[in-house]
């Protein structure tokens, strides 16, 4: 059954510490967290204070995604923040495997953000390689910055391929998806095989829904449509 992530960037910050409560009672499985730089993407995003004070409250693993331009810089901070698994854009590092090396010597997890316009084929030679090989794979279906976002067609059928081709290999690294992850969304993105649901603006954090409302209706999504995976 796909994992949830709700993504504290879109959650109402004024009432951060009730909706997390609530969200780790109802079961979510990570916390995402998004880091921005201003100059990879065009917003400034959560801080590294902020990811402090949720490892505070929160025993749920935190997913911390750094849309920064160098993330080697950034991996120390994430890390001595709480993050659980830190996200990166591989294109954004000189030594991926330094990066990926570097995530790990301090025992977290890594996962490589795969931006609309990053090719697959330049991803699947980094999992072949022991040393640049992700925990998790995040396929961005929007472009990376701004909540609210439409979907982008294109990264639909590069959701299937990349499936299809981590079961052609034998792998078994979980691909969560992110971005416009909407009621309209998640039935096609369960049956071809995300793993993680990154909710935001157009499921969970949908403006006059209640949170345990709108979970309810994902989960039961989420359950009607694995079963044509």
């Amino acid at each position: 059954m796909a994992m949830l992530s709700p993504s504290i960037m879109c959650a109402d910050l004024l009432n951060l510490e009730r909706e997390i409560e609530i969200l780790e009672r109802a079961g979510v499985e990570f916390f995402h967290v998004d880091v921005m730089d201003g100059h990879f993407v065009r917003n400034f995003g959560l801080c590294y204070d902020l990811v402090r004070a949720v490892k505070g409250i929160t025993a749920v693993p935190l997913d911390v995604h750094l849309a920064v331009d160098n993330p080697a810089f950034h991996v120390g901070l994430a890390a001595e923040a709480g993050a659980d698994i830190v996200t990166f854009h591989p294109e954004t590092a000189e030594d991926v495997a330094g990066v990926v090396g570097e995530i790990r010597a301090r025992g977290k997890r890594a996962c490589f953000a795969v931006s609309p316009d990053f090719p697959l084929e330049t991803l699947y030679p980094m999992l072949a390689s022991p040393d640049r090989r992700a925990d998790f794979l995040n396929l961005l279906m929007v472009k990376p910055g701004f909540a609210g976002q439409m979907l982008i067609p294109p990264t639909k059928e590069k959701l299937l391929r990349l499936k299809e081709e981590l079961r052609s290999r034998g792998e078994d690294i979980p691909v969560m998806v992110d971005g416009n992850v909407s009621f309209e969304n998640i039935p096609w993105m369960v049956e071809y095989g995300a793993d993680v649901l990154i909710l935001g603006t157009s499921s969970l954090f949908r403006k006059g829904l209640p949170l345990e409302e709108g979970l309810a209706s994902i989960r039961s999504l989420v359950r009607r449509h694995r079963k044509n995976a």
